[in-house]
């Protein structure tokens, strides 16, 4: 049976799913898709995922947790993360309807007033709860994040460094030729 934190793998697409409510029943539930940069989480029959696993056209797998020990945790993470846990700590537990879009924008505008933070940056946060497997240290600061894509981090560059290359320009040395006379007479245009 599918449970929350089941990761399904698509086989066919290469799409891994992160299963985060199944109702009570068994019929439906809500997964958020890992690998695309949506935010934004979908409604799934359990009766075609199952049969897809059967067809092994999905992979059912546990979602592997590995929390950060609260130890390597600094106080300045701790206490971002705690901050962006206070802003949706009380919307997160609404299930189903904080994945239903109508009552998650109310839920998110609700919560926006509270705060002060747009329901855009809240809905980020949740973003990333969910893809830490509905886990508050999702929420850590992302530092490795930082700084530009796909540039890789130069050395510091000391003022010797400078001097050193400042020497190596190419370039043309100037000659008299290349100057214009200064002492010649201006021709006059009649």
């Amino acid at each position: 049976m599918l449970g929350v934190n089941s990761l399904i793998a698509d086989l066919t697409t290469a799409e891994q799913r992160l299963i985060l409510w199944v109702s009570v029943d068994g019929s439906y539930g809500y997964w958020h898709n890992l690998t695309s940069s949506s935010r934004t989480p979908l409604k799934f029959d359990v009766v075609e995922v199952m049969t897809g696993i059967t067809e092994e056209k999905y992979e059912s797998s546990a979602f592997a947790i590995t929390p950060r020990p609260e130890e390597s945790v600094s106080i300045k993470e701790r206490l971002y993360r705690d901050k962006n846990w206070s802003v949706i700590r009380e919307i997160v537990d609404k299930e189903p309807e904080i994945y239903e879009k109508h009552q998650r924008s109310q839920l998110l505008r609700r919560a926006s007033e509270m705060s002060g933070i747009k329901a855009n940056n809240i809905y980020a946060f949740l973003d990333r709860y969910w893809r830490a497997g509905k886990s508050k240290n999702g929420l850590l600061p992302l530092y490795s994040n930082c700084g530009a894509k796909g540039k890789a981090r130069k050395e510091v560059i000391t003022s010797t460094d400078v001097q050193a290359t400042t020497h190596k320009k190419s370039g043309k040395a100037l000659t008299d030729a290349d100057l214009p006379t200064l002492n010649a007479p201006s021709a006059s245009i009649i």
